[in-house]
């Protein structure tokens, strides 16, 4: 279930299931990077084979339901796929896709705490401070969201943008009066 339960059905991303995933995914989250406004060429897409239950096996039956039994398992015969992992860098954060919703962090770059306030107050439930599943409201800078639909996604990724010009805005500033002197 979607921790941010209060969401209108069918507004959220599609869940995926757990990373990693499988072609029919990888261009649907390629997709909503663009839509989210990440410049092309930020994407990352990582491929490697797994090897897996084979469709309607009992041991794929039964995962499905979170029930691992290892004799199950054991006679359940397997096949390799092809998985990807869908990831982007833009403006100083990361951002990973995941069962049902994007990981947005980073190291240096936080997000100011009166910004995020601002942004909690506006969209808490659908851009999750540090993926809190109650929506816990920011006490200080933040590096890291959970976010749960395409409208929440864009609003962050167009304020990561407007705070990274803003940064570099300051440092070419400091730059100009420096030069100066």
């Amino acid at each position: 279930m979607n921790p941010s339960c209060n969401l209108v059905e069918g507004v959220g991303f599609q869940s995926f299931g757990d990373p990693s995933f499988t072609s029919d995914w990888k261009a649907i989250a390629l997709a909503e990077l663009l839509a989210a406004g990440l410049p092309r060429g930020s994407s990352i897409v990582t491929t490697k084979e797994v090897e897996v239950y084979k469709p309607d096996s009992e041991a794929a039956t039964l995962a499905a339901c979170g029930i691992i039994l290892p004799d199950a398992c054991a006679r359940s015969e397997t096949m390799w796929i092809e998985t990807h992992e869908v990831t982007a860098k833009a403006y100083g954060w990361h951002f990973r896709r995941a069962w049902y919703y994007w990981v947005c962090a980073t190291d240096d770059c936080p997000v100011p705490a009166a910004v995020a306030t601002e942004l909690h107050v506006q969209h808490g439930r659908s851009v999750r401070t540090y993926g809190y599943a109650g929506g816990r409201a920011p006490d200080g800078e933040i590096y890291s969201y959970h976010v749960d639909t395409p409208a929440g996604f864009k609003i962050l990724v167009d304020l990561l943008k407007l705070e990274h010009d803003k940064r570099r805005a300051k440092r070419e500033a400091d730059w100009a009066r420096r030069l100066a002197r």
